[in-house]
């Protein structure tokens, strides 16, 4: 115990002490999620056109909606998971093997903190609610990786048309 103590003690920084609250709920919502999706939106209309119609949807815990609410609901804290999916369906440009491309941004929100990116597989980030909110370079950040996602999934399967086209 004592070498354990011995470490902790040389951690810098601040103490993980400021719980998840519904108006950290709200912000996280306000501030990052749907500013994010918006911007995800702005940089795929170039994709867009290449797939017959384009699906968002948002969801926390295990409930999705069409829309984005105006107010999220999370008096009580029992908010644990929040995010959005966008979906590019129906590749136009060739018609003999649908395709589709979709992908979920989550918020895994624990006590103390919270977890994101293209969960489970692909953690874009781990911070503590106390004044860690992203700012507008992480945002444009993270809406630039979720197009360079959308943008290889598409690109690799343009490839394997092609291979099946030329054999």
């Amino acid at each position: 115990m004592k070498e354990l103590n011995a470490l902790i003690s040389k951690l810098k920084g601040e103490v993980a002490d400021q719980e998840k609250t519904p108006e950290i709920l709200e912000k996280i919502y306000e501030e990052m999620v749907k500013p994010l999706h918006n911007l995800i939106r702005t940089k795929i209309i170039p994709l867009e056109v290449h797939f017959n119609k384009t699906i968002s949807d948002f969801w926390y815990n295990n409930g999705s909606f069409d829309s984005f609410p105006e107010k999220l609901n999370c008096a009580d804290k029992q908010v644990w998971m929040i995010g959005f999916a966008i979906r590019l369906e129906g590749f136009k440009q060739y018609d003999k093997v649908p395709y589709n491309v979709y992908h979920r941004f989550e918020i895994n929100l624990e006590k103390y903190n919270y977890i994101f990116g293209l969960l489970p597989s692909d953690i874009w980030g781990n911070r503590r609610y106390a004044g860690l909110l992203p700012g507008k370079q992480d945002l444009d950040e993270w809406a630039n990786r979720f197009h360079d996602v959308l943008v290889d999934d598409t690109k690799k399967h343009v490839e394997q048309l092609l291979k099946i086209q030329e054999s």
